[in-house]
Parts: C-alpha cells; structure tokens; sequence
C-alpha cells in the first residue's frame, strides 16, 4: 500500500456477558491472509474451551480484501454484523476474533447479532486507531551552528527525530512525509545556506492516533 490509510493501533482485547454468554473481542493489525488465520489460530489456542471464534477481516488498500466467517452460529448472525463495524470504523489490514463462551441461554438472531457488533466495537475501542502514513528517513549533516536553527523547526512542526550523532558535525535522522519531503529539502537549504548534506535513508510508516472513532 502507498497511500495513507487507517488501521488498529495494537492488538486489543475486551469482554463483556450478556444472557450468561462471555463474549471476548480481539483485534490485531494484519498485512495478508495467512497473517489474519495465524491470530484466528492464535485466539482458538488461548481461550480454547469456547464454542464459537467468529471473525471477520479486511486487507488491502481501500479495503479490497474482506471476508466473515460465523464459526457455526445462525448464518449473518455473527461475521456479518462484526463486518460491518469494522467497515463503519473506516479501516483495514485488520482482523476481529468474537470468542463465545455460551452460557446456556439463546439470544436469537438479533440479540447474536447486536452482541457480536458490539464485541466487535469495544475491541476496536481498546485497541484504538492510527493513520498510517507513508513517509522516508532524512539523514542530514550540518554545521553545529544551524544546528538550533534546524532542531526548532523540526520540535515545532512536530517532525519525529530518530537519532542525532555529535561529532564534527551534527548527524540528524527525521522522518518526513512523502508529500512534504521537497519543501523540507527547501527549509534545510535556507536554513543552512545550501551547506548541509542530505541523503535519503530507508522509506517507513509513521502512525499518527487518531480521536474520536469511537462508536460506544
């Protein structure tokens, strides 16, 4: 994927019973199918005395790639409904496990539904949302008096600073965002009247949190 995009921030976990049934959500961020099957496994080995693992999962950019699986429940009583949650949220490269521990009494097909949704959302809402950036490393060189000069600029705007090496010089390491790598090119070259030296280092995500995507 080259464009921004939203996604979990961190596996999250929560549980809530309703009608004697435990429900327990768990989200993880994921790249690929086998990724997404490995943390259904994953879920089955550390809660493995439940009765149903619903899931559902989106990959790809623009969310291309879905699927939902019910795990024996009524048909679209259970992928389905936390599909749709997942799909409300915006987001993808995600996975969603609903664990059941079933507790002797039936909800029917729209009390399965609600309660997987809303397995579903609180997973999400302890795990958060990022944006998901694509950005590249800028490695610069300078003399140690544009050093202050530069270090505000970046502290300002908020720019992350990966390591910084003191020798005859100072070594900066920062990360940009593609569309603003030309207009930092710029802002080294007034700032250190064209003397600094600037390489392209690796190219890497950067995630910015994100508020108010919570939906209970």
């Amino acid at each position: 994927m080259k464009d921004s995009y939203k996604t979990v921030a961190k596996k999250g976990v929560a549980s809530f019973t309703v009608q004697k049934s435990r429900f327990i959500g768990l989200v993880d961020r994921v790249e690929n199918e086998a990724a997404c099957k490995a943390f259904i496994e994953e879920c089955k080995e550390q809660y493995p005395q439940a009765r149903h693992y619903c899931s559902a999962w989106i990959i790809g950019e623009g969310g291309i790639h879905k699927r939902a699986d019910d795990d024996r429940e009524p048909q679209g009583t259970a992928g389905l409904p936390m599909l749709a949650v997942l799909e409300g949220r915006g987001i993808t490269n995600v996975c969603c496990v609903a664990v059941r521990y079933f507790g002797g009494v039936l909800l029917g097909t729209g009390g399965l539904a609600r309660a997987y949704s809303h397995t579903a959302a609180i997973a999400l809402n302890a795990s958060g949302l990022v944006l998901r950036v694509p950005a590249i490393e800028r490695i610069v060189r300078l003399d140690y008096g544009y050093w202050g000069s530069l270090q505000y600029k970046l502290e300002t705007a908020g720019i992350p600073i990966a390591d910084i090496i003191y020798t005859e010089q100072v070594e900066v390491r920062f990360y940009v965002e593609w569309q603003e790598i030309a207009a930092w090119d710029q802002e080294i070259a007034s700032i250190t009247a064209g003397t600094a030296l600037v390489r392209e280092g690796e190219p890497v995500w950067l995630n910015k949190p994100l508020k108010g995507d919570d939906d209970e």
